[in-house]
């Protein structure tokens, strides 16, 4: 009789780890599906058109810096869209840097995913930490997804800038250059 005790007792703290098993789930699904999301707003948000600025950019700097004297004199409102545009050219590699962790960190975090939610559904390894490793993951989930809203936030910011003062810094650069 108390082996059937013990026995059904053991079968009770076995099984009462299981009761969270399917919100356990739950929060591993809505964490896929923010990562899914999450994917398509960065591949929506490609760091090669900040490629693509960053050439065109650089050719302009590069015009005036050959052109241009220390006689010449500019306005300060030329100058103030001038320095402007030095702030977009500092966000080229800050954005990269992001670009790439985003992109690793986004495929690393939906096979981390994966293997939690199969490792639940299984009931393989440590079942009392079941929890604290779906708690971690989520807070990972939500780094990424600050950093993703910090990465396009910045480069939206940059392109806005740059396209509104491109054609004017090109057209400043082509006429020192004529002279």
């Amino acid at each position: 009789m108390t082996k059937y005790f013990v026995c059904a007792l053991l079968f009770g703290f076995y099984a009462c780890s299981d009761f969270h098993k399917s919100e356990q789930l739950a929060d591993i699904e809505k964490m896929s599906k923010a990562l899914d999301s999450a994917a398509i707003v960065l591949s929506e948000h490609p760091i090669e058109k900040m490629n693509e600025i960053k050439a065109i950019y650089l050719e302009i700097e590069d015009e005036i810096r050959m052109n241009h004297s220390v006689k010449d004199t500019i306005s300060l409102e030329f100058g103030k869209k001038m320095d402007a545009l030095k702030m977009v050219r500092l966000t080229f590699e800050p954005l990269e840097k992001a670009y790439e962790n985003l992109s690793i960190g986004l495929k690393n975090e939906k096979k981390r995913n994966l293997d939690l939610k199969t490792d639940i559904e299984n009931s393989n390894g440590e079942r009392e930490n079941y929890q604290q490793n779906v708690d971690f993951e989520n807070k990972k989930v939500e780094k990424l997804l600050k950093l993703l809203a910090n990465y396009t936030r910045i480069r939206e910011k940059s392109l806005t800038i740059f396209n509104q003062y491109k054609d004017e810094m090109k057209a400043f650069a082509d006429s020192i250059a004529k002279q």
